[in-house]
């Protein structure tokens, strides 16, 4: 080998060592950015997590505020129904109106004029089942049969009244239903003997 040789070599082993670390410091830099992107992502992980639960906490606030407005608007339109049935209510006899029809009319069916004139004046009588209805305390036969019978007379026409207020279709047997619990009550012998 020859000098020159030798010079050539040292030459390609200088350029070697320089490419070499030229590649360390490259790999070293490329590390360092590795290390940086790591933390990036770590960061950004972080803020995924963290915006991913805040989002599912936002989605649960729409869902309550959804379900709020839902009831909300529930209970608006309870209570404009329940207007309307008060409305209604209005243009409709109460129980004790209604009782006095009926009396009359089973009085009509029953006897002759002069046998309904010579018996007691219906509001009279409408008066103690009024009475007899609103005392609490009393647990006679004549009490138990007025309130209840009032009770259905008015659930019953409620009832009928929401339908009609909705829109839905009502039929007679709602209202033969009424009649027919007072007329019910009203033929009890308790009852009986105090309009016939």
């Amino acid at each position: 080998m020859t000098r020159e040789k030798i010079e050539e070599n040292k030459k390609l082993i200088d350029e070697y060592q320089s490419h070499i670390s030229q590649r360390k410091k490259e790999m070293a830099e490329a590390r360092n950015k590795l290390l940086e992107m790591a933390e990036e992502k770590e960061r950004l992980d972080r803020f995924i997590i963290n915006t991913t639960k805040d989002l599912s906490g936002v989605s649960r606030n729409i869902s309550k505020l959804f379900q709020e407005n839902t009831d909300i608007e529930l209970k608006i339109q309870e209570i404009e129904l329940n207007n309307k049935v008060e409305e209604l209510l209005k243009n409709e006899p109460d129980f004790f109106d209604y009782v006095s029809y009926r009396i009359k009319a089973l009085r009509n069916e029953m006897g002759t004029p002069s046998q309904i004139e010579a018996l007691r004046d219906v509001s009279e009588i409408t008066k103690i089942f009024k009475e007899n209805s609103h005392n609490q305390k009393s647990f006679s036969p004549l009490s138990v049969y007025i309130r209840s019978a009032e009770v259905f007379y008015n659930e019953n026409l409620r009832e009928e009244l929401k339908k009609k207020a909705s829109g839905q279709q009502i039929t007679l047997f709602s209202g033969q239903n009424r009649k027919d619990v007072i007329d019910r009550c009203l033929m009890k012998p308790e009852v009986q003997v105090i309009w016939a």
